[in-house]
C-alpha cells in the first residue's frame, strides 16, 4: 500500500438498519431541537465563528441556525461537517437526550 486516505475512512459507514434507528441507550444520533442546539453551540466553540466554518466546511451559512447535523447518506458529499457531527455526538455521548 502506498497510501491510505484517512479521511475517507472514519467507521462511519451508515446502512438501512444502522445507528441512526437505534432505540434506547444504544441510541448513537440523536436530531431532537435540544440536541441540535447543543450541537450549534459545539461548533461555535469549535470554530470561534461563522465565516472561519464556512471556511473549513465550504458552506454558506449565513445564521448558525440553518445549520443542520447530517443524515445519513449524504456522507461522501460532506465529509468535514459529517465528521463533525459524528465527534459531537461521540462527546455527547450519555447527556444526549432518548426521544420518547
Amino acid at each position: 500500500m502506498l497510501a491510505w486516505d484517512i479521511a475517507a475512512e472514519p467507521g462511519l459507514w451508515i446502512s438501512g438498519d444502522s445507528l441512526v434507528r437505534e432505540r434506547g441507550e444504544a441510541r448513537t444520533y440523536c436530531y431532537c431541537r435540544y440536541t441540535k442546539a447543543r450541537y450549534r453551540d459545539w461548533l461555535k466553540k469549535q470554530y470561534g465563528g461563522l465565516n472561519r466554518l464556512n471556511e473549513f466546511w465550504a458552506t454558506y451559512h449565513q445564521r448558525w441556525d440553518e445549520i443542520e447535523p447530517l443524515r445519513a447518506g449524504i456522507f461522501e458529499r460532506a465529509q468535514a461537517p459529517w465528521v463533525d457531527w459524528r465527534q459531537f455526538m461521540l462527546a455527547s455521548r450519555g447527556n444526549v437526550p432518548t426521544p420518547q
